[in-house]
């Protein structure tokens, strides 16, 4: 079970960061027998409502205008000073919970059903810590990963 839950949470972890959440540390923890729980210390639980995308230099031709495909309907294009090209879009998914939710609604949808897709389909809750008290399983997760050394107190 550990390696299924290893690769999980490195495979969320992964999809957040290329959602451009800052994942600090990444943890999961289990009783082996019913629950298990996956904990990400990040930088911020929300993105900014805009994004600002560093494209090539505009002298590469090639590169600029697949830039500009790839990129051109959603936003705004601009030439920096540094004769770069950058676009300015809207952030679609703000809220780590939306991002962390749809990773994982993705994942069972079109993933294996055994093991933890399994486990996940059956039901999953995402909150921030400071949302809800935390139940004792929870609390312990964390505290695991406290004590694991690799925070200085």
């Amino acid at each position: 079970m550990w390696g299924q839950l290893k690769r999980k949470l490195t495979s969320i972890s992964k999809m957040l960061s290329n959602s451009r959440f800052e994942i600090i540390k990444k943890f999961c923890f289990t009783d082996e027998e019913k629950h298990a729980v996956f904990i990400f210390m990040i930088e911020f639980a929300n993105l900014p409502k805009i994004s600002i995308n560093r494209g090539p230099e505009v002298y590469l031709k090639a590169e600029t205008d697949s830039y500009i495909k790839k990129r051109g309907g959603n936003s705004i294009m601009i030439w920096t000073d540094s004769m770069r090209i950058v676009s300015i879009e809207e952030t679609k998914l703000i809220s780590i919970k939306e991002n962390a939710s749809l990773i994982i609604k993705k994942d069972v949808d079109s993933g294996s059903h055994t093991g933890i897709a399994s486990d996940l389909k059956n039901g999953f809750s995402i909150y921030l810590g400071n949302e809800k008290k935390l139940n004792s399983f929870v609390v312990t997760a964390i505290n695991h990963m406290i004590d694991d050394g690799e925070f200085i107190r």
